[in-house]
């Protein structure tokens, strides 16, 4: 929304980005701590403690391509990071491939809005929300049919 409000006022769009990348690099270096420390806990609590232990195998085998394929979305890349802290990883390594993975794809997602422009609001209406859940739903209800199929098939 800051992209989008400051209109086509470059340094504005910049600085809006820059803030946005820093917020979320100081979020991620918590969540770094909260893993490496036994916090993860909480995560556990909520529920997300399956998804954290899949970032993990991710991140134990190729860091870098884990990190680049889960910080296109805040969520997906506070995953990560706690994983990182669990495995223990480098915490300079940890910080230049959240640094990179986050620049990349806040460029990247920042450069679309600025050229959607307030379009980008529309397209993100409930509607569009509404339909890839239900695109989501039907996918996975379609990879547990697969799932169970293949099940099947080899007991008998």
């Amino acid at each position: 929304v800051g992209v989008i409000l400051a209109g086509t006022n470059v340094p504005l769009v910049l600085l809006n980005g820059l803030i946005i990348s820093l917020g979320l690099l100081l979020a991620y270096i918590i969540n770094y701590f909260i893993g490496y420390y036994g916090w993860y806990k909480l995560f556990v609590q909520f529920g997300l403690g399956e998804s954290v232990i899949k970032v993990q195998n991710k991140l134990a085998k190729n860091s870098w391509s884990a990190f680049f394929l889960t910080y296109w979305h805040p969520s997906t890349a506070a995953l990560s990071s706690t994983a990182a802290g669990l495995l223990k990883l480098n915490f300079a390594k940890f910080f230049v491939n959240s640094a990179l993975a986050l620049l990349i794809w806040n460029a990247f997602w920042g450069t679309l809005i600025y050229y959607l422009g307030s379009k980008a609001l529309s397209i993100a209406s409930f509607k569009f929300v509404f339909v890839v859940i239900l695109l989501w739903i039907f996918f996975k209800l379609l990879y547990i049919h697969r799932s169970q199929r293949g099940l099947n098939s080899k007991i008998k």
